[in-house]
Parts: C-alpha cells; structure tokens; sequence
C-alpha cells in the first residue's frame, strides 16, 4: 500500500486546511524533531503537497537515532537499544509506513 492510497482510504482522519499551512511557511526549510516519524511524516507530506520546493529536515535524539539510521541506510534499521530521558522518543526501529513517508518526503535527518 501507498502513502496515498493509505490517507486516501482514511479521508476523514487526514485533513488539514492548506491556507492554514501555507500562510506559516514563509522560509525555504522546515524542521521537524524526530522520534517514531508520525509527526514529520504528515508535516513533510503536507508541506511537499502544498510547497514542493520547501525543503524538510529532520532532526533527532543521538540516543536514539533509529529513523536517522534508517533513512541515511535506506532501509528500515532496529538498533539493539535506544537511550534519551524522553522515553517517547526512544524508538528503536521506524514503523513501515512512518518510513516509506519520511524516505519518499523528507530531505535530510541530523542528529
């Protein structure tokens, strides 16, 4: 399955208002912290949507640095332990579809 078949399937769970996002990118860059992808994977499928030039840039934990590894891998990577004070961030492998977004609309990860 698609990143655009999945949000297709689900209309009334993805919506947004692109003027509300249009009118608050006013840069050429956004960045996004990082733990599981869920956020910067609808932040960067909704700014490529709307801005395609906008670039996106990821930034995360070195403790944990699971969806970093992945994308510079370019594969799903599991690390063997994942180590930060904020336990919501301590990701030790990326989910599939969180990965295929961030891999298809992400520009760059930095730790």
């Amino acid at each position: 399955m698609t990143v655009e078949e999945f949000i297709q399937g689900n209309p009334n769970r993805y919506k947004t208002n692109p003027d509300f996002i249009l009118r608050r990118i006013s840069g050429e860059a956004v960045i996004v912290p990082v733990g599981g992808g869920g956020l910067i994977s609808g932040v960067a499928y909704a700014i490529k949507s709307l801005k395609p030039e906008c670039k996106v840039y990821g930034v995360q934990a070195e403790g944990a640095p699971s969806m970093y590894e992945s994308f510079k891998n370019k594969k799903r990577t599991n690390l063997d332990h994942a180590v930060t004070f904020a336990d919501g961030i301590a990701v030790k492998c990326p989910g599939e579809l969180t990965y295929e977004m961030v891999n298809q609309y992400v520009d760059d990860i930095a730790l």
